[in-house]
């Protein structure tokens, strides 16, 4: 009231707008400041969370590169392993194919060489029959009713068929026949020693075989049992 008597009025008014707009600004200052803390707080804590799942996904990365590679070792490892069982399948059927044939050859080899001896020995029987029979008859035995194979239709062989000696009927040389009978028993033991010894060989390339193409079997199942858990 003194101041609108005296005519100060008119100062103080200015005044008092300066200060209302000192107070706004202050008071906008406060609240630009706060807000500023707050939007520093979310950015700092954003970035923070980023910062972390940034680190997080590079160390994944790390880690994933570090599984990869380790990968690709072990893949290149198994594709060389898989050659090598696979050369080795192949070696062993190749083997085993090999073997195969050559133990058919050699079984038709020893069936032959066994035919052929059992025929020498029973060709070599008969002629020991037919002459034990002849000089047992000649020389006063028993005559034995025996017809040869091979005789004729009168069932005489060549010893009867033979001339007469000038005393009578042909008896043959005795003592020559000994050595005959002894060199065909002779011949006789060694088509049986011969029988005896490619019948045991066979049956010893036989079961040779057999064992070795079991064990190639399965090296061969086992190695493609490999080949296939690596593939």
């Amino acid at each position: 009231e003194i101041l609108r008597v005296t005519g100060v009025q008119t100062c103080a008014l200015p005044i008092l707008k300066v200060r209302q707009i000192i107070k706004d600004l202050v008071a906008k200052l406060e609240a630009d400041a706060a807000a500023e803390a707050d939007q520093k707080s979310f950015c700092d804590k954003a970035i923070g969370e980023n910062v972390a799942a940034r680190d997080g996904a590079v160390a994944q990365v790390e880690t994933l590169t570090s599984k990869k590679s380790q990968l690709t070792a072990e893949d290149g490892q198994l594709h060389k392993e898989i050659t090598e069982l696979a050369t080795d399948i192949a070696s062993l059927n190749k083997g085993l194919k090999e073997a195969a044939e050559l133990r058919e050859a050699e079984k038709e080899e020893n069936e032959a060489t066994l035919a052929t001896a059992e025929e020498g020995r029973a060709g070599t029987e008969l002629a020991l029959k037919i002459l034990n029979d002849f000089y047992a008859a000649a020389g006063g035995a028993s005559l034995a009713q025996f017809t040869p194979p091979g005789a004729g239709r009168d069932g005489k062989n060549v010893g009867d068929m033979a001339p007469d000696s000038p005393d009578g009927e042909y008896k043959g040389n005795q003592e020559k026949s000994k050595g005959i009978v002894g060199l065909l028993e002779v011949i006789e033991s060694d088509f049986e020693r011969t029988l005896k010894k490619v019948a045991e060989d066979e049956q010893t390339a036989q079961d040779d075989f057999d064992a070795y193409k079991k064990k190639t079997e399965e090296d061969v199942a086992t190695k493609e049992e490999s080949k296939q858990s690596k593939e």
